[in-house]
Parts: C-alpha cells; structure tokens; sequence
C-alpha cells in the first residue's frame, strides 16, 4: 500500500506548465493508478506497448498494448471512467464533490456545478457510487482529503484554469 503522503505530494504539486489541459487529466490518473509502473488490467503483465491515440479519442493520452495477452486499454480502462465521453477533468470534479458532501450527492447538483445534462449526470452518480469503493477512487480520495474543498484540489492540478 503506498502512503497517504506520496498521494498528497502529488496533488500539491504544481503542473508543468508546458503540458496542456487536455493531457493534464491522463498523466495524473496515469501517475495515479500505475506508480510503480504500467501493468495490464487483465493479466497484470508489465510487458506493454505505449503508443499515441488518434485525436478522436480524447480520454486519454496513450492508448496501450499488453504484450502477453495482447490487449488493447487506457488509463480508465476497469474504472468506474471508463468507456464514457464526459471529459475526465469533469469526471475528477464530480469525485470531489461527491468526497466533498456531506449528503448523498443528487444529479441535479451536477447538472448545476458541472454543466452537464440531466442524463449525464444520472450516469456520473451511477457509476460513481459503486465506484466509492475500488481501490483506484479510494486512492483519489487520498490525494483529495489534504485539501479543504474541491476547488482547493482543482486549483492545484489544473493552475491555468484558475488564471
């Protein structure tokens, strides 16, 4: 288990401001699930292929290619984040209010702080609260409990958006 601190370094550090917004996302979630390096979700092999995903994919900065049992996944591949087309920083900013609240989070609080539909919101509850649970969201609200509200969290990764 790595500790509380190594997590709480990472989201007080301040992001290089040579990578954009759209790679900003993918590269913490990638330091955030795989420190100790890159292991396929299915066979747990570190025997991978990182290669570049065309620009209509834009979940994710590497798309990646198990070399044993020749799997294609990304960063969100078996996570509660996967296989969606709400953007991953919207995805991050509906964990830390859900973390943030101290009642069940409802849709309508989404679609009002997060300017998504109703639907979309719908699915975000959905899979996130189930979601609470595993081992790659537990790790993020590791990282999120050192800071006070999630606009704190949300100034520390994304700085230039707060400019």
């Amino acid at each position: 288990m790595l500790s509380d601190r190594y997590y709480q370094d990472l989201i007080s550090r301040p992001w290089s401001e040579s990578i954009d917004k759209e790679d900003q996302v993918p590269a913490f979630l990638e330091r955030m699930r795989w420190r100790r390096g890159i292991k396929c979700p299915r066979c747990h092999s570190t025997g991978i292929t990182r290669f570049k995903k065309p620009k209509r994919k834009p979940e994710g900065r590497f798309l990646y290619n198990c070399r044993v049992c020749h799997r294609q996944f990304t960063v969100t591949t078996g996570t509660a984040l996967d296989r969606t087309h709400v953007p991953l920083e919207k995805w991050l900013r509906a964990i830390a209010m859900m973390r943030g609240s101290s009642r069940n989070l409802k849709p309508a609080d989404l679609v009002r702080r997060l300017g998504v539909t109703h639907g979309t919101a719908q699915l975000m509850c959905r899979r996130l609260r189930p979601g609470m649970k595993t081992s790659f969201i537990r790790k993020l609200h590791l990282v999120m409990r050192s800071a006070r509200t999630p606009e704190v969290i949300f100034r520390n990764i994304f700085p230039h958006l707060y400019e």
